[in-house]
């Protein structure tokens, strides 16, 4: 207030002048203190694993200064520990494409991985492992990358190729053991029970059936049971029905129990072939 008034009245003064660049000077100093304190408020709740209460004091100061490369990447970083992993990759891509930077490069390709973008993780892992074929880390994302999409043989290429170089590694082995296993890999007789276990007992048909008939001269007649039918094959099944039966009149009654075997053949979707045993 005073500076302004010393120098409306005399603003050719060069003390006057002084006075009032060091005391501007002296405020910008100042404002820029107050917003670096808070600042370090945010850095240390991230450090203390606070992430989510840190980033608001990261984008308030974002909002009043222009923040350096540095600094980008290790709001990028904190967005990563608050989970909020689409925040962190758009700015990772800002910053990347201003200021490239090896690791961070390769940190964003994992947040892309962990944030369930499969498809562009996969571009990502891909450019980076033939980029740095000798880091093991991106070799294995890319193999991760790859059991992520289902494309489980070249997964399997992959892992391979880790585990050759390392074959104590628990990691490759782990996941090898993970990938589904392979029809060429597999004896005849384990392709064979895989084969039937596909079709057998795949679908179980239960139909409970029931009869009763009476007239006016005390002939009375039920019975009651069920069909059972269950596949064997692609187009065979199989079934028993059972039945118990009585008949009955003035004179006497008797019962009767009926068990027979089924056996279906469909060769074709609308035909159908029924041999009984009875």
């Amino acid at each position: 207030m005073y500076n302004e008034n010393a120098l409306a009245m005399a603003p050719d003064n060069t003390d006057v002048q002084q006075l009032n660049s060091m005391l501007e000077l002296h405020f910008i100093r100042a404002e820029e203190q107050r917003k670096m304190e808070r600042l370090e408020e945010g850095r240390e709740l991230a450090m203390n694993g606070y992430y989510d209460e840190a980033i608001p004091y990261y984008e308030e100061y974002f909002e009043q200064s222009n923040p350096t490369v540095d600094l980008r990447y290790e709001l990028a970083d904190v967005y990563v520990g608050a989970d909020r992993f689409y925040d962190a990759i758009y700015l990772y891509d800002q910053t990347l494409s201003e200021a490239y930077d090896e690791e961070k490069d390769k940190l964003r390709a994992k947040v892309l991985y962990w944030s369930g973008d499969s498809v562009r993780a996969l571009d990502e892992f891909e450019r980076l492992a033939e980029e740095y074929p000798d880091d093991p880390e991106m070799q294995l994302y890319l193999g991760d990358s790859y059991a992520q999409m289902n494309m489980y043989d070249s997964a399997r290429v992959v892992y391979n190729r880790l585990y050759d170089d390392a074959p104590e590694s628990y990691i490759i082995d782990e996941r090898l053991d993970w990938l589904p296993t392979r029809p060429e890999d597999e004896n005849f007789l384990v392709r064979g029970f895989r084969y039937l276990g596909g079709y057998v007992f795949s679908y179980l048909f239960f139909q409970p059936v029931s009869y009763y008939f009476a007239d006016n001269l005390d002939f009375e007649y039920k019975y009651w049971g069920g069909n059972l039918e269950t596949s064997l094959l692609p187009y065979i099944s199989v079934g028993a029905t059972w039945l118990r039966g009585n008949l009955a009149n003035d004179f006497g009654s008797f019962y009767y129990t009926t068990l027979k075997g089924n056996l279906f053949v469909r060769p074709e979707d609308n035909l159908l072939f029924r041999l009984s045993y009875r």
